[in-house]
């Protein structure tokens, strides 16, 4: 592509050399000197015009450079800003994770302390038992029935005293020295 520059002098020699060339047909040296003369006028006229032309074109790309540096400065501007945006994304991501887990958490404890209620199993026992839901609902049944079964064998329960509380462990040496 031309630089400006280059145009002007391009259509300049050009038309300087159309103005020098004259015309092939052999007429009366003073028309042949008019004809040169208003070639030549025509010639200045068209570089005079080129030559605005050009200032023109110069003009409206002169804050080039400036326009170019606001881009630059634009884009790096917003390279920024899509950083600050994954950076929160990423946070608003872990954020929602430790929601979830902590509703999960929260439904899973009131399961716990809901099993305990109505099963008469201790909430520390059942919190150890894997599963959610209905699995853990009939493990909980399981270890509800065992425990009974074995509360009524008589095995692995606390001795009590005559009037229904259980004993320590002094009491029960006690117990165990004076029989």
């Amino acid at each position: 592509m031309f630089k400006p520059e280059e145009l002007l002098h391009l259509f300049t020699s050009m038309v300087e050399e159309s103005a020098e060339t004259g015309s092939d047909s052999p007429s009366d040296g003073n028309e042949e000197k008019q004809e040169h003369t208003t070639q030549s006028d025509t010639a200045k006229e068209f570089s005079r015009a080129l030559a605005k032309r050009v200032e023109q074109i110069e003009a409206k790309y002169a804050d080039y450079d400036q326009l170019k540096a606001k881009l630059a400065e634009y884009e790096a501007q917003a390279s920024a800003d899509s950083e600050t945006s994954k950076t929160l994304e990423e946070r608003i991501a872990a954020l929602e994770q430790e929601r979830d887990t902590a509703q999960a958490e929260l439904a899973h404890s009131k399961l716990v302390d809901q099993l305990a209620h109505d099963s008469g199993v201790d909430k520390q026992i059942i919190s150890m038992l894997a599963g959610d839901g209905d699995e853990l609902e009939s493990k909980v049944k399981q270890l509800a029935e065992l425990l009974k079964s074995k509360q009524s064998t008589g095995l692995h329960t606390a001795p009590t005293s005559h009037s229904g509380t259980k004993l320590s462990a002094k009491q029960l040496l006690a117990q165990a020295y004076n029989k």
